[in-house]
């Protein structure tokens, strides 16, 4: 957890390095390119939702990458998505964010979901496996079904309007 306490003091070299700056709204989803993520329902969820005034940051690699790059170019949202490929900087990447998404279809306890609130980061994830033990519903985060890319769509819009919940 300790190298999750200091992970914002790098936020504004993060940034700079990716291209961003300290105005642009960042969705960060740390996982691998498998159909258990789900990422095809993230992309949707974030079409629907926040595209038009956020950034998603695809943080990860695995054999579904280019299928998931191909929705993003059929989406239209390819602009506004980032693929990080694998990385070892995962708490400077979410020091650097401003909210964490994951749309898993199963889970046992996601260690990236663990990350991303010890980072101080606000969550909307799909309530599976052990995330409801970690984060209560509109208390310490935003939880989904499974599959409903309304609710993610929604709950993503939400983080990505309002400022004081995010906080």
């Amino acid at each position: 957890v300790s190298d999750f306490s200091e992970c914002r003091s790098q936020r504004g070299r993060i940034r700079a390095e990716l291209g961003y700056t300290e105005q642009d709204l960042l969705f960060l989803c740390v996982a691998r390119f498998w159909p258990q993520k789900n990422h095809r329902t993230l992309l949707e969820a974030f079409t629907q939702g926040p595209a038009r005034q956020a950034h998603l940051l695809l943080a990860g690699d695995g054999a579904l990458q280019d299928e998931v790059a191909q929705q993003a170019r059929a989406l239209g949202i390819d602009g506004r998505i980032r693929f990080l490929g694998r990385r070892d900087d995962i708490p400077a990447l979410l020091g650097a964010s401003d909210a964490f998404v994951l749309a898993s279809l199963w889970e046992g306890n996601p260690l990236s979901v663990m990350e991303a609130m010890a980072a101080g980061l606000p969550i909307a994830v799909t309530a599976v496996g052990g995330v409801p033990e970690l984060a209560v519903n509109d208390v310490s985060g935003l939880l989904v079904p499974a599959g409903d890319t309304t609710r993610l769509a929604n709950a993503m819009t939400r983080l990505a309007s309002d400022a004081s919940l995010r906080a």
